[in-house]
């Protein structure tokens, strides 16, 4: 490929590309700046499938046995495996 040959096809890429700018522009909303676009009203709706999922009432101890969390005597952070699924954790 001569120069001739580059310089040609460096202006047809030129020449593209300010036209993909051009016809950007050309789709701008042209809403005033005084002038606020109203939006729809929307209701959003939803039932808790379980109004404690986050609060579980008993937990394993270091003794591998079940037992109420106001009963354990340390201070223990109990996260149920829904929140960690919910907020997508990678580590502890």
């Amino acid at each position: 490929m001569g120069f001739h040959e580059q310089r040609i096809g460096m202006v047809a890429v030129l020449a593209a590309l300010s036209s993909i700018s051009a016809f950007a522009e050309e789709n701008i909303n042209t809403t005033s700046a005084n002038q606020a676009e109203e939006l729809p009203e929307v209701n959003v709706q939803a039932e808790v499938p379980n109004e404690i999922r986050y609060k579980p009432k008993r937990a394993t101890t270091a003794t591998k046995t079940e037992a109420d969390i106001m009963d354990i005597p340390q201070v223990v952070n109990v996260v149920p495996q829904q929140v960690l699924v919910d907020q997508q954790a990678r580590s502890l």
